[in-house]
Order: structure tokens, then C-alpha cells, then sequence
């Protein structure tokens, strides 16, 4: 991957990277559905962070403890989610992001592979009676604006 993004992390930082997501989503039982870092969900991520600079410091911080700690290690996600929660919660975000959004992971999920929107999934219509259990307490308050 010849992209910009690749080239603002090192090729041992994308290795821990992989080796995160692949704790964070892990691959099937029967191996039918891959883990996340093995089918390059990290170049998601490493685009999101190029697009967003505020976000490199924190996850270089987050990133660099991850080393320490090891990836590889069983508890290592349990650590890095109690020591670093802003680290793990950015990469969270961004696995899920990047794995979920896959149409090939959608498909094996039993999912639509086609984008949520604007031509995703079939959501049905709920059903009058709940729409209206549900906005009676904003209908009960009453008009709170004034008409143009």
C-alpha cells in the first residue's frame, strides 16, 4: 500500500496495530469470518488518522503503551482498555468502522452488502401505535417554539 496514511506509521507500529485489531476482532472459530487485523482493517485506520490529525497524538500515546504492555498478550486489550481508555476507544471506533464497513464482512454476517445508506438496508416502519407511545411526552408538553 503505497498511500500517504502508510507512510505516517512505521512498519513494527502497523504490525501492533494488526495484532490489536486482531484481539479486538477476532477471526471466527472456524476461521469462516477473518479477524480484523488480518485483512487490513489498520489501513482504515491509519487513513482515518491522516484525515484527522487532532487524533495522531492520542493514538501515538496510546499506541506506544500498547508496545510496552504487548499486544500479543492475552490481557493486553484489557490492559490498554483500563490504562489508555482515550487510545482504546479511538481504536475501537475505528476498527469497528473499518471492519463493519466492509461489504465482504456484511455479506458473511448475513448483512446487505450494500452501504447502509442512501441504498442500505430494509428498515420496516414501526408501527403506529409505538410511533405514538413514543412522542406523547413531547406532544403532551406542547408548542414551545413561535410560528414564523
Amino acid at each position: 500500500m503505497a498511500d500517504h496514511a502508510a507512510s505516517l506509521w512505521s512498519a513494527d507500529e502497523r504490525a501492533l496495530i494488526d495484532a490489536l485489531l486482531n484481539q479486538l476482532i477476532p477471526s471466527s472459530d472456524d476461521g469462516s469470518i477473518p479477524a480484523a487485523g488480518s485483512i487490513g482493517v489498520a489501513a482504515f485506520v491509519v487513513r482515518a488518522l491522516d484525515e484527522d490529525p487532532t487524533l495522531q497524538a492520542p493514538f501515538a500515546r496510546g499506541l506506544a503503551r500498547a508496545a510496552e504492555i504487548g499486544a500479543g498478550s492475552a490481557d493486553a486489550v484489557v490492559r490498554i482498555e483500563t490504562e489508555q481508555p482515550e487510545f482504546f476507544k479511538l481504536l475501537q471506533r475505528l476498527a469497528y468502522m473499518g471492519y463493519y464497513s466492509r461489504p465482504d464482512i456484511r455479506a458473511l454476517l448475513g448483512l446487505s452488502a450494500k452501504p447502509v445508506h442512501p441504498d442500505g438496508y430494509d428498515v420496516p416502519i414501526e408501527p403506529e401505535d409505538l410511533m405514538a407511545d413514543l412522542t406523547a411526552p413531547v406532544r403532551s408538553r406542547g408548542q414551545c417554539y413561535r410560528d414564523a
